[in-house]
């Protein structure tokens, strides 16, 4: 089963970690969509002419499970997680990551890139996670 074949939770499910009563973003719902805007990422020392120009885009991720929003396609896929202990971004072509962020402690709304020049197609930046 890939990402895109798992339903989204039903309507009210809250992402209990980052929404409710006393959390970090508010007792509204958890939205079904988060707006994810990459910004400041540079080639690598791995980077080849085929893996394109560094993502400066905003993608549109789904809510997949509680807690983790989505967006998948055939040329990468991004993944957004907010747990107990972390909050978890990552951005990952065919073969190679193009972004890797966490942060300890929940609900970060900006993330910066752990990805070094050193063997890597793509590195630095940060992504800002808009509700």
């Amino acid at each position: 089963m890939t990402r895109q074949d798992i339903s989204p939770p039903p309507a009210g499910v809250l992402c209990s970690v980052c929404w409710g009563l006393d959390k970090p973003f508010g007792s509204g719902p958890t939205p079904s969509v988060v707006t994810v805007v990459f910004s400041g990422i540079e080639m690598g020392d791995k980077w080849e002419p085929a893996d394109g120009k560094p993502p400066s885009n905003q993608y549109q991720l789904a809510q997949t499970l509680p807690c983790t929003f989505t967006f998948s396609n055939a040329d990468f896929d991004i993944e957004l997680v907010y747990d107990s202990s972390s909050t978890t971004l990552t951005y990952d072509a065919p073969g190679f990551p193009i972004f890797n962020g966490q942060e300890s402690g929940s609900c970060h709304l900006e993330l910066e890139n752990d990805l070094l020049f050193e063997d890597n197609h793509f590195f630095g930046g940060q992504a800002e996670i808009v509700l």
